[in-house]
């Protein structure tokens, strides 16, 4: 929004703190409007940090800073708020500084769910350790049958659940999740170098931010390519799970919020 807020605390002071920088402009009239209307306060005027630890924007000529990124929360929720600053040495490929808000809550406590582990049955494709399972599994069936002749259903099917869970940690051991870094060793020394030249904010800094950008490109597209690969591979060897396992990394799970539009009566527009 570009939004400079000033230090009006007198006209503004239910949304604005004291401890703002800059001359208030169009874009902070309109924030602070906003705010004033929907019960908000701008965190980011709240507490006295060095104006180094503030000013959230760089020109790229190093000759202007303004405050213009800034933290809005529900006045209900301002003592949760803890602290608002901006951290100049992050490089995030922006002419902006990353600003950083700390919240504590105090929440009711919620059962946890005791987290369910899965066993590596891909292991299973592999002949050695799958004649392995059936004799580990075959050995302990031996007393199940024994257990026919008492008629308990209970105690028959406690003991195959049990003789089933404890072949296959023994020779299969639970399943590893590890997500697969895409991001190249030369991204990531661009990535250093782009981060050297930060506070210059000169050429040299565009021109890395910029082969930066190009090279992490070329990088996801080359994880996707490989992902894809993958998927083709396991469905020749009818690795069904590994299909579905690869599918969901390329899908987008975010769910997308959809916006109605209403007319001046309230009512929702449908043609």
């Amino acid at each position: 929004m570009n939004a400079q807020l000033g230090n009006d605390t007198d006209t503004w002071k239910p949304a604005l703190g004291s401890h703002a920088e800059g001359n208030l402009n169009g874009n902070g009239i309109r924030l602070l409007s906003f705010c004033l209307v929907h019960n908000l306060f701008i965190g980011s005027s709240m507490f006295p940090h060095k104006k180094i630890h503030k000013l959230t924007w760089n020109s790229l000529d190093g000759k202007t800073v303004n405050q213009i990124d800034h933290t809005v929360i529900n006045r209900r929720w301002r003592n949760s708020l803890k602290d608002v600053r901006v951290y100049r040495g992050a490089d995030i490929g922006s002419d902006h500084n990353l600003a950083v808000t700390t919240i504590r809550l105090s929440l009711a406590a919620s059962k946890q769910q005791k987290k369910q582990l899965k066993y590596d049955f891909a292991k299973l494709l592999d002949r050695d350790i799958l004649q392995c399972f059936d004799a580990t599994v075959g050995g302990k069936f031996h007393a199940l049958v024994e257990l026919e002749e008492e008629d308990d259903i209970d105690k028959e099917w406690n003991h195959f659940s049990s003789s089933i869970n404890e072949a296959a940690k023994k020779e299969l051991g639970y399943r590893k999740r590890k997500q697969e870094d895409w991001i190249s060793t030369q991204s990531r020394d661009l990535i250093a170098k782009r981060k050297e030249a930060k506070p210059s904010l000169d050429t040299k800094y565009k021109d890395l931010n910029r082969e930066t950008k190009a090279s992490l490109r070329y990088d996801k597209k080359a994880w996707y390519a490989r992902i894809a690969d993958d998927i083709q591979q396991a469905s020749a060897n009818n690795n069904i799970r590994e299909v579905y396992q690869k599918k969901n990394i390329l899908i987008d799970k975010t769910s997308r919020r959809v916006t109605q539009i209403r007319d001046s009566e309230g009512n929702i527009i449908k043609d």
